[in-house]
């Protein structure tokens, strides 16, 4: 295995498991990145592969707190995206599932708010299909599985 020379910063455990990972090319500064998701706290990190260096910038922000992340970043068309759940405003024992994007040129945060499921269905992830973005759902219940393109 080759050395790409990526220097890992030390992260303290309880933050590095609450946290999205996700890479891709930025296509403005021809640079491949890192990004390491903190939803935790107020800050999350850029890791520039040309420069060698990390980046600090803010965390996402949502009006209701972010409860989870799901999976690892999909990168497309310069974004990174995951599915993440947030508290609704009522109750706020309930979660929302979201697609959280970041794109990778500009580290500005975005929010895609998914439609409200029924309780037989459960994301399974995020795929590009054909081009478009698509969003994996199943269910137990009915032994189905949908791809609706975003």
């Amino acid at each position: 295995m080759s050395d790409v020379g990526v220097s890992m910063r030390r992260f303290d455990c309880e933050s590095f498991l609450l946290q999205g990972i996700g890479f891709g090319l930025d296509r403005i500064s021809d640079d491949y990145k890192i990004v390491r998701l903190s939803y935790v706290k107020d800050h999350s990190f850029v890791y520039a592969v040309k420069s060698g260096t990390w980046c600090e910038i803010a965390s996402a922000k949502h009006e209701n707190q972010i409860h989870s992340v799901h999976y690892d970043a999909l990168f497309f068309n310069g974004v990174l995206h995951w599915v993440i759940d947030v508290y609704d405003t009522e109750p706020k024992d309930v979660c929302i599932c979201c697609i959280l994007t970041f794109d990778l040129s500009t580290h500005v945060f975005g929010m895609i708010t998914l439609p409200t499921s029924n309780r037989y269905w459960s994301t399974a992830g995020l795929r590009t299909i054909q081009g478009s973005l698509a969003l994996i759902s199943y269910s137990h219940e009915f032994n189905e599985c949908r791809a609706p393109l975003i």
